[in-house]
């Protein structure tokens, strides 16, 4: 199983970190393998609200990595970002 990082450490828990970056980019079907920076630029990106932390969080974690997206859409709860229309 994976699974975020908790803040409580817990004897019965055994981890193994597998990523490095707090947050990973994941492109749609459509685009090659490994698109470059530009062309993920150049796509609107699906956006947490800046209203809330993770939002926040994903916003400095783009500017840091250089990557500055088309802004697309934004969303504020997991059943709306996740909704099948």
């Amino acid at each position: 199983m994976l699974a975020v990082d908790t803040v409580a450490q817990a004897d019965w828990v055994e981890q193994h970190p597998v990523l490095r970056d707090p947050f990973i980019p994941v492109t749609a079907l459509q685009m090659d393998d490994a698109p470059d920076q530009n062309a993920l630029k150049a796509r609107p990106f699906v956006r947490c609200a800046t209203d809330f932390q993770i939002g926040r969080q994903i916003e400095a974690q783009l500017h840091r990595s250089g990557m500055q997206p088309v802004r697309g859409f934004e969303f504020s709860t997991n059943q709306a970002l996740f909704a099948d229309g």
